[in-house]
């Protein structure tokens, strides 16, 4: 058995030494067995049984056949000459791919270097665990271990599954609940549009009275508003006018004064006796015999303007015979 193995070992890598070359004690053939499983599932990516290549029976036998296997197909690979290799077109390698390649070799070789730089920590955790006794108990209990864990795994998936069954169930039962509701109510919904309620008639009256009478009060509150703008300006504009009348009467009254002192002023000149301080003068002309006209017309003018005013002030509307205020004044200044 070790021979047949070394010797298979060697047809595929000539530069394989094995570790002992006499295997006639146990620890050698054991040690035989590890090293040479080892660089078979490292360099040919064979995993060999270790126990079976040990017991040299047929089932070392079959362990052996997987090496031959390999040797045996390499060997019934056909082979490219270089003429035709030198015949064979180039393929075209489109940009896009080139670059897309590249960059997948810089990351596995970025991958690569991160795991070469954790060889050495792994190398000595590698060959501790080879170097462990292979135990069939130890195994055994190990994988009864594993399955253990996997059927509870599974039993646990199994509960999960039934649970979003169950609640798949629920949740169709409550949407097909809602859709017969959603039906109801908008059968509900089309028997009420088409019946006409008792009080609609009377209601659209109602509605119809309301708006007349909405127009009616925004048409009479416009008017109001109105209404008191022009009294407001009317009202001022005869402010203005009673202003302008007192301006006038007392212009008028210092000429008359002027002129009383300027006749006194006269009178005295000609010789005639002046009268003391606290003494009373004689009756000299009064205004209305200096100016019996403009006195009568001044005097006609305020009655009016107070008239006028005092309508303006006490009652704040024009005479309900529908004549304006300007038109009663111009009648009162005509009267004597």
């Amino acid at each position: 058995m070790s021979h047949a193995l070394v010797w298979l070992i060697k047809r595929y890598d000539s530069h394989f030494t094995p570790p002992t070359e006499d295997a006639s004690t146990e620890q050698d053939r054991v040690f035989l067995v590890r090293e040479t499983c080892s660089f078979a599932l490292n360099k040919l990516r064979i995993q060999l049984n270790p126990q079976k290549l040990y017991g040299a029976d047929g089932y070392c036998v079959q362990e052996l056949v997987k090496i031959a296997k390999v040797l045996i197909d390499a060997s019934h690979k056909p082979q490219k000459s270089e003429s035709q290799e030198e015949a064979s077109p180039a393929k075209l390698v489109e940009p896009k791919n080139t670059r897309q390649l590249v960059s997948e070799i810089i990351n596995e070789g970025a991958a690569l270097s991160d795991l070469l730089g954790q060889e050495r920590d792994l190398k000595m955790a590698r060959l501790a665990a080879i170097a462990l006794p292979m135990e069939v108990d130890h195994i055994e209990r190990f994988l009864q271990e594993r399955i253990g864990e996997l059927q509870a795994d599974t039993s646990r998936q199994q509960e999960q599954l039934k649970q979003l069954d169950q609640d798949r169930t629920d949740l169709q039962a409550k949407i097909d609940k809602k859709r017969l509701e959603l039906e109801r109510a908008r059968t509900r919904m089309k028997s009420w549009q088409n019946v006409k309620p008792v009080h609609m008639e009377e209601y659209d009256k109602l509605e119809a009275e309301v708006e007349r009478q909405y127009r009616q009060y925004v048409e009479k509150f416009r008017n109001v508003e109105w209404l008191e703008h022009e009294l407001e300006q009317y009202t001022q504009r005869e402010q203005l006018r009673v202003d302008e009348a007192e301006r006038a009467i007392n212009k008028m009254q210092r000429r008359l004064r002027d002129q009383q002192a300027k006749q006194a002023d006269e009178d005295e000149e000609d010789g005639f006796p002046s009268f003391p301080r606290g003494s009373a003068p004689p009756q000299g002309p009064s205004e209305d015999d200096v100016s019996e006209d403009d006195a009568g017309s001044l005097s006609s003018y305020a009655r009016s303007e107070d008239t006028h005013v005092e309508l303006v002030r006490g009652s704040g509307r024009p005479a309900s015979d529908g004549r304006g205020a300007h038109e009663e004044a111009g009648e009162q200044q005509g009267r004597p």
